[in-house]
């Protein structure tokens, strides 16, 4: 990745909307024939700092995924399209490529892009159907213990039967409850870890 600079503009750079005295940041990345050199008044993302479209595009998917504080199964099959639509770029590249060249490093290299992504995509939806299947617990009414003075027989009471009926159900209910959070929870743990594994 290159190094990103903060400096004081000395002129006015127009195309980046920077004016002479603003704040901003620069970065130059290389290529085979020289390199470009970027400006930004705002720090730029990972997926800014490299020339390889196939790592800008992963990166990007990244941004998207940590920029959601909340993610559910929208969020993770999101996700999942993004992973497809980068394999199937990758595997356009594999495709275009002369056949003699397919079996290079490079055409390897876009083969094995094309096939993880493929892979992540189809287990990031397969998690966004788990999620989506969830269901989560009803929460029973509550019902006040009935205040007894120390009756005797309150216990046949059904008063009483009801607020016990109502104990084991809130027990029952916050045992499901923490079950719920922990699947939706594992759920969005797997999903990070595939997104954040991004192929070589």
């Amino acid at each position: 990745m290159p190094r990103v600079h903060h400096r004081k503009a000395r002129k006015d750079y127009p195309n980046s909307g920077i004016t002479k005295g603003d704040m901003y940041f620069t970065w130059r990345i290389k290529a085979a024939y020289g390199g470009t050199t970027y400006r930004s008044l705002t720090r730029p993302r990972q997926s800014q700092l490299t020339n390889s479209p196939f790592k800008s595009s992963y990166l990007a998917a990244q941004e998207a995924w940590e920029g959601d504080k909340t993610p559910d199964h929208e969020t993770i099959r999101a996700a999942g399209e993004a992973m497809r639509e980068i394999g199937e770029a990758a595997n356009e590249s594999y495709e275009n490529m002369p056949e003699g060249l397919q079996q290079g490093d490079t055409g390897q290299m876009l083969y094995e892009r094309a096939e993880q992504c493929e892979s992540k995509a189809d287990e990031l939806d397969s998690l966004a159907d788990e999620y989506e299947m969830l269901e989560e617990p009803v929460e029973p009414d509550e019902v006040v213990e009935p205040d007894h003075d120390g009756e005797e027989g309150h216990e046949e009471t059904d008063e009483y039967q009801a607020f016990l009926d109502y104990e084991a159900a809130r027990d029952e209910y916050e045992s499901e409850q923490a079950t719920y959070e922990s699947e939706m929870e594992r759920i969005v743990s797997e999903a990070a870890d595939l997104i954040g594994d991004m192929p070589e």
